[in-house]
């Protein structure tokens, strides 16, 4: 699954909600465009930071590869974390 992708499911599986600005369900690039919380690295997805923005959802399974730095805190998640365990996240 490509990291676009990723986040367009994790948008969906959140309900796409407004606090995040620029992110789409489908289209777009969050590397060309300016996708809130969203940092990039050329064009692979290395940062995420969702934290307080009271969104409520559950934590897909799939996240960008390349992400190093995830960020949820303050919001209202569910589901496990055991898939992060494949990421080489270097802050979460």
């Amino acid at each position: 699954m490509s990291a676009v992708k990723a986040l367009q499911d994790l948008y969906s599986s959140f309900n796409s909600p407004p606090q995040l600005k620029g992110w789409k369900s489908s289209g777009g690039d969050p590397c060309q465009e300016s996708w809130t919380g969203v940092t990039c690295s050329g064009s692979s997805i290395i940062q995420m930071d969702v934290s307080n923005n009271n969104i409520y959802g559950e934590i897909p399974y799939s996240l960008p590869s390349n992400l190093t730095h995830l960020f949820l805190q303050h919001n209202e998640f569910t589901g496990s974390v055991i898939y992060l365990a494949g990421l080489q996240l270097t802050d979460l």
